[in-house]
């Protein structure tokens, strides 16, 4: 099985097996993300990260080489920066012998890490992508997932943060970052957390397994950090 990983959503190299394809993201003027991101680039003229997204045409070529080395593809990608639409149509119509394995990385990173440590063990992987997961964020703003403030390069500091449920949408908690991690530790008790931030997180005597993703990735306005639930090894 390929893997391969949306740039955007900033899992670092070093939690990568090698064999990890990381998809770069298609911007305008060929640039980069860092180059958008770097403070430099940040001026009136570069408020909102110039995406393209990929056209249909686009998308078969490149399954078509993926698909020209390997049978079994999975692909966790940014809904962002990668038309869902597209990649669906793919799956279904155009690569019937083949087998594209589609996760939407943007809804939690800590689950794609969580994913992407089970990757060498192809049984154990398939049994995580379709089973259920219990995951949150916290975040500086409660409507990140909006294009308009996700692609935004302009940061501001909230004096509040947010906690949301993924498996409802909701709004559950409003707080300081640590108030909204006991939050989480009240409501998980004898729960392992994985976590992901872009930002360094000091929480070290919680019963947690910690990544700091990449700073030059998406969302970039808000200050994210994503959670997923596991259950203890003997429970």
């Amino acid at each position: 099985m390929q893997v391969i990983v949306d740039e955007s959503l900033g899992i670092p190299q070093e939690y990568l097996d090698p064999s990890v394809i990381i998809r770069k993201t298609k911007l305008k003027k060929d640039k980069t993300l860092t180059d958008y991101f770097s403070k430099e680039k940040q001026s009136f003229f570069y408020r909102t990260l110039p995406v393209l997204i990929r056209t249909q045409e686009e998308e078969l070529e490149e399954a078509g080489e993926w698909f020209s080395k390997r049978k079994e593809i999975l692909y966790i990608y940014d809904s962002f920066t990668t038309d869902t639409g597209v990649l669906k149509r793919l799956k279904n119509w155009n690569f019937p012998n083949n087998r594209l394995i589609t996760v939407d990385g943007a809804n939690n990173r800590a689950y794609v890490i969580h994913l992407l440590k089970s990757k060498n063990e192809r049984e154990e992987l398939l049994t995580l992508i379709f089973m259920d997961t219990q995951t949150f964020t916290i975040s500086s703003y409660p409507n990140y997932k909006k294009k308009s403030k996700y692609f935004k390069l302009v940061r501001k500091i909230n004096k509040y943060f947010y906690l949301i449920d993924h498996s409802s949408n909701e709004l559950i908690a409003k707080g300081t970052k640590e108030e909204l991690m006991d939050k989480i530790d009240q409501l998980y008790p004898s729960k392992i957390s994985i976590i992901a931030s872009p930002r360094y997180l000091n929480i070290e005597k919680r019963d947690s397994e910690i990544y700091k993703i990449n700073e030059h990735s998406l969302p970039y306005s808000s200050d994210n950090i994503d959670i997923l639930i596991m259950n203890q090894p003997n429970s």
